[in-house]
């Protein structure tokens, strides 16, 4: 509601985006949050919750089961001026989940994070997508997009160039195989690429001459 549109209308879940009861099915992450850092994260978590109007026999359990999601369970008492930037990135992934909202929003949500802190938040994002929540995020990481995916949006100027699933695209793009197999009688590994039609005529030649296929891995595009 910050921003009125010039034309055109916007639904979520069939509703306005200003209706209340919206708010309370969104959970909303920005690129760059700004957070007080004398502040603890339970005091940061308390005030999320305050805006939802969170329970506070509910809270004790509902917090300790987020801080755990994402790894941070016996800091939430530090300020936050001494966590790490990445610990703060995923403090505010935390509170995204307060209101267990059906929709999330987040922008670059792996940003600023280590491989430790990138693996804990994917492991998050698959978990709610399992529970049938929408996850809708931005991210310049290709492989994150890649593996976090079900569909994905090309936007270039604008607009939106490309639109499909995943394994669509990634069909579209694969070039072929590289076969890695230990001949009959040798100790030495080989490798070889092949084109796609190659594939099985290929593997078929090695079975019958009774070779070793170590692996079969595509050759594609990200």
């Amino acid at each position: 509601g910050f921003v009125k549109q010039d034309s055109g209308k916007i639904s979520i879940f069939g509703l306005p985006p200003d209706k209340k009861k919206v708010f309370y099915k969104l959970g909303f992450l920005p690129e760059r949050p700004y957070v007080y850092s004398a502040i603890t994260g339970l005091e940061y978590l308390n005030f999320v919750a305050d805006t939802y109007s969170i329970p506070y026999f509910e809270r004790k359990r509902l917090f300790s089961r987020l801080l755990s999601l994402v790894e941070l369970h016996g800091v939430e008492e530090r300020p936050l001026s001494s966590y790490s930037k990445g610990m703060v990135q995923r403090l505010l992934f935390a509170a995204t989940l307060v209101n267990d909202p059906e929709l999330l929003i987040l922008d670059e949500p792996m940003s600023g994070l280590d491989p430790v802190g990138r693996s804990v938040i994917a492991s998050v994002i698959r978990e709610l997508r399992l529970k049938g929540k929408t996850v809708f995020f931005s991210s310049h990481i290709i492989q994150d997009v890649e593996r976090l995916s079900d569909r994905v949006a090309v936007i270039v100027d604008g607009e939106i160039k490309l639109l499909d699933y995943v394994s669509n695209l990634v069909g579209k793009f694969l070039k072929g195989y590289r076969i890695t197999y230990k001949a009959k009688g040798e100790s030495s590994i080989e490798t070889v690429e092949v084109d796609r039609e190659a594939l099985w005529p290929f593997l078929e030649r090695l079975k019958q001459g009774g070779a070793e296929v170590v692996a079969v891995e595509p050759l594609r595009l990200s």
